[in-house]
């Protein structure tokens, strides 16, 4: 009953900011408004004139009567042109026409009427040419696209996701990763009209719902204008830290208007590569749109429908008997593979009911439907009410191929969503200048994770020889075996707004309502890794187990939690030149369930696993201003200060609820790092997770789920922990240049006040240094395998608390030149310098990998030094535009989107096998960075022979390649003699261009057909060489060096003995379909 007493304050406050006299903010969050002032010919305010603005598509009316001040302010304005009509008895009435309202931005229009004798006259009527750039209201950092841009920009997916990317304060990893201002891409926000559509659940590396399905949030045509904002000090917007991206959708007009599209692309419209052609590859999009009116001036709709059906090869190398190698687009030329060996592995799955599946070229499909349906109902002459709806229904198959992990098809597993929004809302505006924004939303989300095989997930290594980096993989992938996510959002918001004299006061509430069920019951199937080929058809016992399973307790989260938050705010004109606003909004997190509550951590640790921070309230004062320099809108010097708080992703708070102690255990049977639990389990084809280890070393029972030596995986929570929350600080000058040129500046910084940290509380805080300088937490055997000693045994190596830490810091400047449509050409031409630095960066989704791969260490892990952010990026230039051809009939547009960027940064770390590669000794093997050697000699490193694929590299030889390779890699070289600093390496520059040609067709009756042409990576067209991205890594941490032993079994003396055999020079390019120029054409019939 909580959630419900809870509902129920939330409405009750939206209710008192409806009926209170205390004012709220200016323009609405999902609309525009038109403001100035009204003087006679002496310069002197003129009161009580009639202003009345009529929207020049659907003919909606809205008026207001000028104040004593001689000022108007006509909120809840739909985003479109408008003409404006300003009349008292004894003045000649004036008409402004062709002005031009933008979402969240009051455009200013004055007037200055002449004095006439009192009787009717006619209308003086002018066009004026308006912009929202120069606006009292405009005092952070945004990039707005207009309907014309948004129509015209190529887009590989038609996702709204696509457009972010124009923005010079947004960066895109070579993984598609959207930073914005240096933060993390799970710390953006999106909203269509006023609602979230993120993916609050923050699975996948798009803001949106569909991450998880590479689907889209809505259909594009249903996309009117598109906001990314980085600093608005309008404390109304909210729940982001990164970028909030704020979108309106399209409504009807009063006039019947339709199209229909058809998008296709395939393998023969790009490269002529075997990857590309060899494979079936088609992409085709089709939808239709139809709007008008159900009663002119009165009830209007909108209505979109898009599909596409997308089957792409799956990236990475592929099996091919005929092949010298027995691989195709290997990115090692010296790699191979035999059809004995694919035949012995295939077989022996075989024999025990598993079928492996293809290890040749396999294809990705990727379904998407997509709907989205408006009414827009003027119920009187002062409110307007709109109801809408968007309805997903998205599928991908997920399946790809590296070297080191060779995957059989039955690996891939289809990812399904489906999605429902529905949004209600209801602008008034009241005769004394009141005006009022309701809105109310819920959002539906079903996933699941399908795979077309129950089995244990089985990892062959060493096919081929040891150190020969292949590894055959086949069976239920681990991650997917049980993985199910519901989601529903309920949103009510309020924002009441009161212009009093000189200020503009608002008062508002927005409240998020969040249940989620999540189950990620990884390994419940089982996961077997295997050291050759050999051990594992000989049914010999596996080099490491991993399963996992129930203790009696929960194994998936279920909980409900809200964001509430109210807010007030002044817009105070100063002067006529001079505008601040003031405002402070306060958010409070809430959960309103806690998990369950384990008495033995509460013993061992001190913590309780039922803390969750709950009512922790987060206080975020804004202030911005814009100041008119020269007083004629040539020349604006804006800018703020204001902290920001976000809502993280609340995978990360499911953990707590899953992860107890007493309900999902997950456990590691053999291998280095736990091999006191027991030896591994033979293999067993069956779908259900053996529930403990074989015997120990000295033959005694290993531990067990059943005899209480396991417990379940523990996550905790800091109970002061606070959301994400920062300071940020800009700012900028417009200048107004001929041709309609406007040049920005903008400066940017960030400072985080409450950021996530993770930390691993079952392990040693402190440890002694080893020869290379690191600080470890065990003790190694001569064989490389470390013995770890956690604190508490019993709850394996891993207790992960979550609390909060405030280093991270972010600055950027941006330079930019943009034109607005004219008629023949929109476009801007940007550069951004920026840097971002943090303690850790959160790219996964449970708790004990944000701790293992969210940063690399070499002391305490309780230090927390800034290194570059996995977001660093920095430089970006960024150029897009789009010209139409001066000829009147049959236009032609073109249509252009650069962007040249930094790579992402990276470390160099150890890796190996059975628990090789945990330098430090604290559990993990990923996250070590590596000792660079003075040179070839250095004794704080020793090599041992190996053999690859027939080559065998003698020590020698191996220490003289990586001093070469050190040699080459300046980022290494200056480095020599001690540890790698975390993300001291970076990924090369990579740049994107994507052109679009749009011909429109003659017709017969009027309707209009236009042929469009998209090239994405037109550069690759030009040059094979050209617009392929190389990159080390994609998740911040690049494997180095092979431990495969030390040199004795004294702390004070062992080093390691490692291989390399230079092979990752060769390992930079990935193979993928967007490395190469895709043609895309569409026909699209409009009347």
């Amino acid at each position: 009953m909580r959630i419900q007493r809870w509902l129920s304050l939330a409405v009750a406050v939206a209710a008192l900011a409806v009926g209170s006299t205390t004012p709220l903010a200016a323009q609405g969050t999902t609309t525009g408004a038109i403001t100035g002032t009204v003087t006679d010919e002496k310069n002197a305010p003129v009161p009580n004139v009639a202003v009345e603005v009529v929207n020049r598509t659907n003919g909606a009316k809205a008026s207001q009567i000028t104040r004593d001040n001689g000022r108007f302010f006509i909120p809840n304005l739909e985003v479109g042109t408008y003409s404006v009509t300003a009349r008292r008895i004894g003045f000649m009435p004036q008409t402004r026409t062709d002005i031009v309202v933008s979402l969240t931005q009051a455009t200013r229009l004055d007037f200055q009427l002449k004095e006439q004798a009192t009787q009717l006259a006619a209308v003086r009527t002018e066009a004026v040419t308006t912009t929202s750039d120069f606006s009292a209201t405009r005092q952070g950092v945004q990039t707005v696209l207009t309907d014309t841009l948004v129509r015209r920009l190529p887009t590989l997916n038609r996702d709204v996701t696509d457009l972010i990317r124009n923005s010079p304060q947004v960066s895109v990893s070579q993984d598609g990763r959207i930073s914005a201002a240096g933060q993390n891409n799970r710390f953006n926000n999106i909203q269509i009209d006023g609602v979230s559509l993120a993916n609050r659940f923050g699975l996948g590396a798009s803001p949106t719902v569909g991450a998880q399905v590479g689907g889209r949030a809505l259909p594009l045509d249903a996309i009117k204008e598109f906001q990314v904002l980085v600093s608005p000090y309008d404390v109304r917007q909210g729940n982001f830290t990164g970028a909030l991206v704020n979108a309106v959708t399209q409504s009807g007009t009063n006039e019947f208007t339709g199209s229909a599209f058809i998008y296709y692309r395939d393998q023969q419209m790009g490269r002529d590569t075997a990857f590309l052609r060899t494979s079936p590859f088609v992409r085709r999009q089709l939808g239709f749109s139809l709007g008008g009116p159900i009663i002119k001036n009165k009830l209007r709709f909108f209505a979109t429908v898009e599909t596409s059906q997308n089957v792409s090869p799956s990236s990475g190398p592929f099996y091919d008997p005929t092949s010298p190698t027995g691989l195709v687009n290997s990115s090692v030329a010296t790699a191979r593979i035999t059809p004995a060996q694919v035949d012995s592995f295939v077989n022996y799955l075989s024999s025990k009911g598993i079928a492996a599946g293809s290890a040749g070229l396999t294809t990705n499909e990727n379904p998407l439907l997509n709907t989205f349906v408006r009414l827009d109902y003027q119920l009187s002459g002062n409110t307007r009410l709109v109801l809408r709806n968007i309805y997903n229904d998205q599928e991908a198959f997920d399946f790809s191929r590296s070297l080191g992990t060779f995957n059989f098809s039955s690996n891939g597993f289809r990812r399904t969503e489906k999605s429902n929004q529905i949004v209600g809302q209801a602008f008034t505006n009241f005769s004394n200048g009141f005006s009022n924004e309701f809105t109310v939303g819920l959002t539906t989300t079903r996933f699941k994770r399908v795979s077309d095989v129950l089995a244990p997930q089985v990892l062959v290594q060493n096919i081929g020889g040891t150190g020969s980096g292949i590894g055959f993989r086949a069976g239920t992938e681990n991650s997917s075996q049980g993985n199910e996510l519901r989601e529903d959002l309920y949103e009510i918001q309020n924002n009441f707004t009161m212009p009093l004299g000189n200020h503009i006061v608002s008062i508002g509430t927005r409240n998020e309502i969040y249940k989620a069920y999540n189950a990620f019951l990884q390994n419940s199937y089982g996961n077997y890794t295997f050291n050759s080929l050999n051990d594992f058809v000989a049914n010999r016992a596996p080099a490491s187990f991993s399963g996992s399973g129930g203790l009696g307790g929960d194994v998936v989260a279920n909980f409900s939690a809200a964001q509430l938050a109210g807010y007030i705010q002044d817009q105070w004109t100063v002067t006529p030149r001079f505008t601040t606003t003031l405002g402070l909004r306060i958010d409070v997190p809430l959960f309103f369930d806690k998990p369950s509550f384990s008495a033995s951590v509460q013993r061992d640790f001190g913590r309780s696993t039922a803390d969750l921070p709950s009512g922790n309230l987060q206080f975020s004062p804004r202030i911005g201003f814009n100041w008119d320099a020269t007083g004629d809108q040539m020349n604006q010097i804006r800018g703020g200060v204001g902290l920001f708080q976000g809502i993280p992703a609340y995978v990360w708070m499911s953990n707590q609820f899953q992860n107890t102690g007493a309900g999902l255990a997950q456990f590691t049977c053999g291998g280095g790092v736990t091999a006191t639990n027991g030896a591994s389990p033979l293999f067993n084809a069956s779908p259900v997770s053996p529930r403990g280890c074989g015997l120990k070393t000295n033959n005694t029972p290993g531990r067990s789920l059943d005899d209480g030596t396991f417990l379940g995986t523990v996550n905790l929570a800091d109970p002061d922990l606070k959301f994400p929350q920062l300071l940020r600080a800009t700012l900028g000058y417009d200048r107004k240049l001929p041709g309609d040129v406007i040049a920005t500046f903008d400066a940017l910084y960030s400072k985080s006040i409450n950021n996530f940290f993770y930390n691993n509380i079952n392990i040693p805080q402190t440890g002694r240094i080893d020869a290379q300088g690191r600080t470890v937490f065990a003790n190694f055997a001569a064989t490389g395998i470390p013995t770890v000693a956690p604190l508490f045994p019993v709850y394996g190596s891993n207790v992960i608390e979550l609390s909060n830490q405030s280093k991270d810091y972010a600055y950027s400047g941006t330079g930019q030149l943009r034109k607005r449509f004219n008629g023949a050409f929109e476009g801007s031409v940007a550069y951004t310098y920026g840097r971002s630095y943090s303690v850790t960066d959160l790219t996964s989704s449970v708790a004990l990998s944000n701790w293992q791969f969210g940063r690399v260490y070499s002391g305490l892990q309780t230090d927390q030094p800034v290194n570059a952010s996995l977001f660093d990026q920095p430089h970006r230039v960024l150029v897009n535009g789009t010209y139409t051809a001066p000829w009147k009939s049959n236009q032609t547009n073109i249509t252009f989107y650069y962007s040249k960027a930094s790579g992402t940064p990276y470390s160099f770390v150890y890796g190996g096998n059975g628990g090789r590669g945990d330098m430090n000794g604290d559990g993990s093997n990923a996250n070590d960075p590596i000792y660079i050697p003075t040179g070839p000699t250095d004794p704080k490193l020793g090599f041992v022979a190996t053999t690859v694929s027939g080559v065998t590299y003698t020590p020698a030889q191996q220490a003289a390649l990586l001093d070469q390779f050190i040699k080459d890699n300046s980022c290494l070289e200056t480095q020599r003699g001690t540890i790698m600093k975390p993300t001291s390496c970076r990924n090369p520059m990579f740049d994107r261009f994507d052109l679009t040609i749009e011909q429109q067709l003659p017709t017969i009756r009027g309707e209009r057909a236009t042929l469009r042409l998209d090239i994405f990576n037109a550069a690759n067209l030009l040059n094979s060489k050209w617009g392929r991205i190389k990159s080390a890594t994609a998740n911040g941490n690049a494997t180095l060096l092979q431990v495969q032993s030390f040199t004795s079994a004294d702390p004070s003396t062992q080093v390691p003995v490692v291989t390399f055999t230079n092979n990752f020079n060769t390992q930079f390019t990935p193979l993928n379909f967007s490395q190469f120029y895709q043609l895309q054409a569409s026909l699209r019939l409009s009347f």
